[in-house]
């Protein structure tokens, strides 16, 4: 029959452990597929992130399994169901060892039930046996089995001589449990992420950040204070130094110096959500001791204004140029493309020395004006 009855509770009804069991399911997340169809319980360890952390000996070739709780969907789907399991103690396991090349062993949580033809109804903390190989892979595992790590078991000659689990030789790879609608925890340190299934909720420890999933990926929430910053970043920013004579900027040029920086003249934390911005540059300068070919740049570089990492380095064509012994204005406008989207970037000015001339040749520089225009 399509209509399972009676429907969960009437009085006086009788149940069996399969509807027990939905009742687990439906308050528990859900999986989709691409297409926006059921796939399954979004089972997962019960937080926090202490429960059922794999760990090795260190001195042999036992694992150790934390104590704690954990949702595993049911076989099938119809109708949909999950065990609550819960383990009070520590769980020790022991892994083969390596003979001549590493493999892979995953450790994962399973249910078995004789309701639906297993020799036993159980629930049990499993090992999953890998193949060795010089690139090993970890074996697969069906939905039903809840994977707390993988474990990168090497031969004693290539782990000091000896047959041991470490716990760097452990990743782990739990997936928290969350109930239906509710919020999913990640603690960071390369756990593996849920499914982006549409409007899921996410909140990344480590990150002290909040994310939805689009059902292809998972997009930041940014707070108020996160947001009120972001646009501060985002807007059109000048500044500019020097003026008169005692604030000029000076410098003498030796042969083919390049890239040196003004740190005065510069806009840091500024966000190009598209990918490129507009730099507008200019200055009152001159060129002392003309000669040759001789001529001083002023252009402009890109930086990451977190690790000082080149997004943007100039070139020649990428400003204005000083040749005159007389005071000028000069400038230019340019766009930047190919910058990264969701970084804070330091603008710069950034002078060049370019002569086939003397040995030395100072430009000087009484005004810098810089302004950036983010693109959009």
């Amino acid at each position: 029959m399509a209509e399972r009855n009676p429907p969960i509770w009437m009085q006086s009804g009788s149940y069996d452990a399969v509807d027990d069991r939905m009742i687990t399911g439906l308050m528990s997340d859900r999986d989709f597929d691409a297409s926006g169809n059921f796939a399954g319980v979004a089972g997962g360890v019960v937080p926090p992130a202490d429960q059922l952390r794999v760990t090795g000996s260190g001195s042999g070739m036992a694992i150790y399994v934390s104590s704690g709780a954990v949702v595993i969907p049911a076989q099938g789907s119809n109708p949909p169901g999950a065990y609550i399991c819960y383990s009070d103690g520590l769980t020790t396991k022991t892994l083969d060892v390596a003979v001549n090349n590493p493999r892979i062993d995953s450790i994962y949580c399973k249910v078995s039930d004789q309701a639906v033809g297993d020799d036993v109804s159980r629930w049990s903390i499993e090992i999953a046996k890998g193949s060795e190989s010089s690139s090993p892979t970890p074996p697969p595992l069906d939905r039903t089995r809840i994977k707390l790590a993988d474990v990168r078991v090497l031969p004693a000659a290539q782990n000091g001589g000896v047959n041991k689990i470490t716990t760097a030789q452990v990743s782990d790879l739990r997936r928290f449990y969350a109930a239906q609608g509710g919020m999913h925890l990640n603690f960071g340190g390369g756990a593996p992420l849920p499914a982006a299934v549409p409007g899921r909720m996410l909140y990344i420890t480590d990150k002290k950040s909040l994310y939805v999933s689009d059902g292809t990926s998972f997009e930041p929430i940014y707070t108020y204070r996160e947001w009120m910053s972001y646009m501060r970043s985002l807007k059109p920013r000048q500044v500019i130094r020097g003026g008169s004579g005692d604030l000029s900027t000076k410098r003498t040029w030796t042969p083919y110096l390049t890239g040196a920086l003004n740190t005065s003249v510069r806009i840091d934390y500024v966000r190009c959500p598209a990918g490129y911005a507009k730099v507008n540059l200019s200055g009152f300068s001159k060129v002392s001791d003309v000669a040759g070919t001789n001529q001083s740049h002023c252009s402009v570089r890109v930086t990451d204004s977190a690790t000082g990492a080149t997004r943007f380095a100039p070139a020649i064509i990428y400003g204005f140029s000083s040749y005159d012994p007389a005071w000028q204005r000069r400038g230019v406008s340019f766009m930047v493309d190919g910058l990264p989207t969701d970084q804070d970037l330091t603008f710069q000015v950034e002078y060049y020395r370019d002569s086939t001339g003397p040995a030395t040749q100072r430009g000087n520089y009484a005004e810098i004006c810089l302004m950036v225009e983010p693109g959009f």
